[in-house]
């Protein structure tokens, strides 16, 4: 009896596990979108910047 509870903690046990596994990758490769859409949106006004001084360097 107690061999058959206790198989079923643990069943349950990891199966919480793997629910919060899944939940932690979920998080964490929304987080990575994120953290690269927010390195894109800083490098396209850099690059522009860049780019314009470039043209005007060279008109001139």
């Amino acid at each position: 009896m107690e061999n058959l509870l206790r198989r079923s903690t643990m069943q349950a046990v990891t199966k919480k596990q793997i629910g919060r596994m899944q939940e932690r990758w979920v998080l964490e490769t929304d987080r990575t979108a994120i953290a690269m859409r927010q390195g894109l949106a800083w490098m396209m006004p850099v690059f522009f910047m860049v780019a314009l001084i470039a043209y005007v360097i060279v008109r001139w």
